[in-house]
């Protein structure tokens, strides 16, 4: 017997279930079933709930006719259940054949088998060149498990590293955009500023150049009063109002100072070509310079009383007609002019004083 069917009737002999319904009857025909049954082979295994159920149901209708047979039951019942009965032997006679049936099939399915068997023995050498590569592919995936654990870890710790450079960078973005802002209103608040300063720049320049126009028609007002030719240079008006008021020199080299200075920074203003802000500082230094070089216009006034006073009237208080020519000073365009640097208003209808008595 092969050794697959000889385990098969191990494992049936110990099946206590067979043994208990085995050990309560004779029935020699049940019993030679059952033996046939136990040499099937592991694929008949199919088959043996429904032999566990042909025979209880077996010895149950066996015990129920002796029953009924000591209690004397109508053998019409009992031919009955007979034919029953034999009915379900033939279904059982019926699967017996069909277990035999397919046991001949599972023997030559075992055959088959084990000639593979045999044959995969023959290849054991070739087994054990596999199950050396299997356990080297083993050993190289338990390997790859600990590279992948490593780089797992190394992931997390980067993972971590780099939600705290985003946080970083997070808070670094609204910094920066915080300092966006603060520029872009500086910006708004330096071109508000550039604006005015253009303004304020281009205003002086109106001014600065109004003033010299202004001049210029005073110097020719003077030389028209003066009697002076108008092809002549400015320095012979120059001189000539230096002899004219010979009486105040010391007046006059100040007011000559004054005005070269005056020259010096329109010079240097009509020179500039830098930026607003430096065109301003220097035009306020000028004017500040102008400032702290204006002397006491009380002296000035009392100077021009005195000149008043001398070219009408005279030292010794009478008129004469060359000095009424030149009695009204203020008026005189070069004069005027030295009055508006010196911080003179001839809006504030300042009057000649009276003739000095005698």
């Amino acid at each position: 017997m092969p050794k697959s069917q000889r385990k098969e009737a191990i494992l049936y002999n110990k099946d206590e279930e067979y043994k208990q319904l085995m050990g309560s009857t004779n029935d020699k025909e049940l019993q030679n079933a059952f033996k046939a049954y136990k040499s099937w082979s592991l694929n008949a295994a199919q088959f043996k709930p429904s032999m566990k159920t042909l025979i209880k149901e077996y010895l149950r209708l066996k015990n129920e006719l002796q029953v009924q047979s000591r209690e004397e039951v109508d053998m019409d019942i009992v031919n009955d259940e007979e034919e029953e009965m034999e009915d379900r032997f033939e279904k059982m006679r019926e699967l017996k054949e069909n277990a035999e049936a397919a046991n001949e099939t599972l023997k030559k399915q075992v055959q088959d088998l084990q000639e593979k068997v045999e044959e995969l023995q023959a290849g054991s050498g070739e087994m054990d060149v596999v199950k050396a590569s299997l356990a080297a592919t083993v050993n190289e995936s338990e390997q790859l498990e600990k590279e992948v654990e490593s780089l797992r870890e190394e992931l997390e710790k980067q993972k971590t590293d780099f939600e705290k450079e985003k946080a970083a960078m997070v808070k670094d973005v609204e910094r920066l955009n915080k300092e966006v802002e603060t520029l872009k209103n500086a910006h708004g608040t330096l071109s508000t500023e550039k604006d005015r300063l253009a303004k304020h720049a281009s205003e002086c320049q109106q001014w600065y150049n109004g003033f010299i126009k202004d001049l210029g028609d005073m110097i020719r007002e003077a030389n028209t009063v003066l009697g002076v030719k108008q092809e002549e240079e400015p320095t012979t008006v120059a001189q000539t109002l230096e002899e004219f008021y010979l009486k105040f020199k010391e007046v006059l080299k100040c007011l000559s100072n004054s005005k070269s200075k005056v020259e010096s920074q329109k010079k240097s203003i009509l020179d500039l070509n830098g930026t607003i802000a430096s065109k301003q500082d220097e035009t306020t230094a000028a004017q500040n310079e102008l400032s702290e070089e204006r002397w006491d216009r009380q002296l000035l006034l009392q100077w021009i009383e005195t000149v008043n006073q001398w070219l009408e009237y005279g030292e010794d208080g009478t008129e004469d007609e060359e000095r009424v020519r030149f009695s009204k000073v203020d008026t005189i365009p070069a004069v005027k002019a030295l009055l508006l640097f010196s911080g003179y208003n001839p809006e504030s209808k300042w009057k000649r004083p009276k003739p000095l008595q005698e």
